[in-house]
């Protein structure tokens, strides 16, 4: 195999090239909707607080949502400053990362790069990776989720995965809540079922 080959088969190359195809001009338009300013601007009070433990707009306490979100916020903010480009760069992220699990996934199946292809030019999928909503990094946690239960459980990969599995699990959790269970809990309860 040469090295081209073997660098355009690689999850590293895959993840890359999903971050630019995703992330190209996420900084050139404002904060959209009314969903998208809600996660920037409880994490930019929250650095102005230097309160990291709750979400908090408008000097009041958000009890409603989980923390991971404005944690990875709070994060970009910090090191890219507070723009456009930073409160969206974690949806990015998280949307090149499933993309990544996805063709690694696939990889398995022979189908790693079709996958990687349907998945990173689905519409909604680019519309969502581009927001700075917390749907994407509970998207890549969930399907990691999915994928490592059903790699573990057809002997495709080592039983000691099911740790990085629990992993995804709780930090899915972090992300959206109880919904992170219930999904996840629903598919491999009727996959369980259905074998």
């Amino acid at each position: 195999m040469t090295t081209i080959a073997r660098i355009g088969n690689s999850p590293i190359f895959v993840f890359i090239i999903a971050f630019i195809f995703l992330g190209w001009g996420i900084g050139d338009y404002l904060l959209i909707d009314l969903d998208e300013p809600r996660y920037p601007l409880a994490a930019r009070e929250m650095i102005e607080h230097g309160q990291y433990w709750v979400p908090m707009t408008n000097g009041k306490f958000l009890y409603e949502k989980p923390i991971l979100i404005y944690w990875a916020i709070i994060a970009a903010f910090k090191t890219f400053g507070v723009t456009e480009f930073a409160a969206r760069l974690p949806s990015v992220i998280a949307g090149a990362l499933t993309v990544t699990v996805a063709y690694v996934f696939g990889r398995f199946y022979q189908v790693g790069i079709t996958t990687a292809v349907i998945l990173l030019t689905s519409a909604e999928f680019f519309l969502l990776a581009r927001l700075s909503i917390a749907d994407m990094l509970l998207y890549f946690f969930m399907i990691s989720t999915i994928s490592l239960y059903f790699l573990i459980h057809q002997g495709l990969i080592d039983k000691r995965y099911s740790y990085l599995m629990a992993l995804m699990e709780a930090l899915s959790f972090l992300t959206k809540g109880p919904l992170a269970i219930c999904v996840p809990g629903l598919v491999i309860i009727s996959y369980s079922i259905c074998e």
